[in-house]
């Protein structure tokens, strides 16, 4: 009797702990790895696998532009790089992350057709998981390079 019970309060103890949550680690490990895939999606030009990296009420927050909204916003703006055959090399700097949402800190690279560096900034993306995975749900980024002048270009 004694070793039914020591199962039940064991099983209690199990059953009352809930989920893991994943750990900051483990949730930084996923976002670069969508960060991987986001790349690569840019680089191969495949817009439909790239938009639907975002969540469906996403907002871009691009720079020198308004608030943009939606998926179609993304396939947009980056179509537009995506044919003007731009990529973009992602550095994740830091991660928090708190239950479904986590906030990424990074550095990234915008390399034209030519593999030349065009332009290096920083960027804030806030993720939401979903029951497909991470997904970016706020993206906002802006260059780290001094502003020109038109006689200085």
């Amino acid at each position: 009797m004694k070793m039914v019970v020591m199962v039940l309060l064991t099983m209690m103890v199990i059953g009352c702990s809930g989920p893991k949550k994943d750990s900051v680690t483990d949730v930084r490990a996923e976002i670069e790895r969508a960060n991987a895939q986001w790349m690569s999606a840019l680089k191969e030009a495949d817009l439909e696998k790239f938009a639907v990296m975002y969540t469906e009420d996403t907002k871009l927050l691009p720079p020198n532009t308004e608030i943009l909204e939606g998926r179609e916003a993304v396939r947009k703006v980056f179509g537009g790089m995506m044919d003007a055959g731009i990529h973009v090399q992602l550095h994740t700097e830091d991660v928090q992350a708190v239950g479904d949402v986590a906030v990424e800190v990074g550095r990234a690279k915008v390399i034209g057709p030519d593999d030349n560096v065009l332009d290096s900034g920083k960027y804030l993306v806030t993720w939401r998981k979903t029951a497909t995975g991470w997904k970016m749900q706020r993206d906002i980024w802006n260059s780290s390079l001094p502003v020109t002048t038109p006689a200085e270009s």
